[in-house]
């Protein structure tokens, strides 16, 4: 009997031991992923707000007053310019400027070189820093800011009409500059696009018929094959198709200049202060904001700075799918008519009408001169 219950005990421990493996026998492995349709989770969940101001710095009246900024050399450094009113020259070169670099503090400029324009006021600095754009007539001119080596390039004679240097545009790569060409009889519109590191200008026809004001500006996607065309009442969005541009989706603007998020994605605000987000991969359009005065995205396409309508504040936030988050007033009693990010979105230019009102608990403004006092006003603000 008893070693019977030894025989039974021995055979329901093998059985134990096998069951396991049984379980696994003809049984394929697998995992599950979950994959969120947030973009940036984990930046979202991160602690903390990434627009804490941590210092302010104000560009002093008298230099910004007469300085035209054009943006960030790099995440610390700024590039302006001033005209060249040298009265020791004998013979003043017509149309010159210099060309300043602003390091913190903000209050003194260096020299950097003398820029030749032939239309001054109008260059363009590329995002990263690296490139002038600007020219006038027939002719596109590129400045190398390191070496102020200068590149012209010829206007193609088929666009028939001299460029406006004022909608030059940027890609936010700095690959692409671009301006739109209409054809003085025909009205053919063209897409003018330079390639910044092969130094060639491509003139590409819009194929359609719908109409092309010819001041207005274009800015090209990363890949240089998406392009959003806006006059400020309308924004259009078009394709490479070949040889040509093929216009997908238009959408009544107003404002402010519509910009890439990605090569598929953009912003525009409509007319009535709304912030859109169009995706063109399944044709859905997006609210982001109400009541928008006026943005400013990133370089990085992460963060945006932007104004409310009856609010003299500038907000920031991060661009997160379809939602802005992190949403900061990070600076009161200013209506900006400039904000441009630096290339870490750590810092922020903010150029326009200082306006002097009563302020929120812990929210940088500035000290009051007077009731109803309003003045030109440029100041860094670097967060932590």
């Amino acid at each position: 009997m008893m070693k019977r219950w030894k025989q039974t005990a021995v055979l329901l421990i093998t059985l134990l031991l096998l069951l396991p493996l049984a379980g696994c026998i003809g049984r394929p492995d697998y995992e599950t992923y979950v994959i969120s349709d947030m973009e940036g989770e984990q930046e979202a969940n991160e602690p903390g707000n990434p627009f804490q101001v941590q210092t302010i710095f104000r560009i002093p009246e008298a230099l910004g007053s007469r300085m035209q900024l054009l943006g960030w050399l790099d995440n610390a450094e700024l590039a302006g310019l001033l005209p060249d009113d040298d009265r020791q020259k004998a013979e003043p070169t017509r149309g010159q400027q210099i060309l300043q670099r602003l390091a913190p503090p903000y209050e003194a400029p260096a020299l950097l070189t003398r820029i030749d324009s032939a239309s001054p006021g109008m260059l363009r600095l590329s995002p990263d820093g690296q490139w002038l754009a600007g020219g006038a007539g027939q002719t596109l001119t590129l400045t190398s800011v390191q070496n102020q080596e200068v590149h012209r390039l010829a206007v193609s004679a088929e666009s028939g009409q001299e460029m406006d240097t004022k909608a030059l545009r940027w890609s936010a790569n700095s690959r692409y500059i671009s301006f739109i060409a209409v054809e003085n009889k025909s009205k053919q519109a063209w897409i003018m696009r330079c390639d910044v590191r092969q130094k060639e200008l491509q003139a590409i026809r819009i194929q359609g018929n719908i109409e092309i004001n010819p001041w207005a500006s274009v800015v090209l996607s990363d890949d240089g094959y998406s392009a959003l065309i806006d006059d400020r009442t309308k924004v259009v969005m078009a394709k490479r198709n070949g040889t040509e541009f093929e216009v997908q989706y238009d959408h009544a603007s107003g404002g402010t200049d519509s910009v890439w998020v990605d090569d598929d994605r953009f912003l525009f605000l409509a007319q009535d202060g709304t912030l859109f987000q169009y995706d063109n991969r399944n044709r859905e359009l997006s609210i982001l904001l109400e009541k928008t005065g006026f943005f400013s995205l990133s370089p990085d396409r992460k963060s945006i700075a932007y104004t409310q309508s009856e609010k003299e504040s500038v907000f920031a936030g991060k661009l997160q799918g379809n939602n802005i988050i992190y949403q900061e007033t990070v600076y009161q009693g200013i209506i900006p008519a400039q904000l441009i990010w630096n290339g870490d979105s750590g810092a922020l230019l903010i150029d326009g009408s200082k306006w002097y009102v009563q302020s929120e608990p812990n929210v940088p403004i500035p000290v009051p001169t007077g009731a109803g006092d309003a003045q030109r006003q440029t100041l860094i603000v670097r967060f932590r």
